[in-house]
């Protein structure tokens, strides 16, 4: 994934499936970054919080 201006997209399949058995389901997201510079030599190794979805109905 190559971003720009400090933002990256991370396409979910929208609208899920209605599938009974994905209810009570839990997706995890975490992105470990890595930025390199001009030579292509590793610059700095990031990594984000974890972000935990619950899949299910209100």
């Amino acid at each position: 994934m190559v971003t720009s201006g400090g933002q990256a997209l991370v396409p979910l399949p929208l609208p899920l499936p209605l599938v009974p058995a994905l209810v009570g389901g839990v997706l995890h997201l975490q992105v470990v970054p890595i930025q390199f510079s001009v030579g292509g030599a590793i610059r700095s190794v990031t990594s984000t919080n974890r972000l935990s979805l619950l899949l299910g109905v209100f």
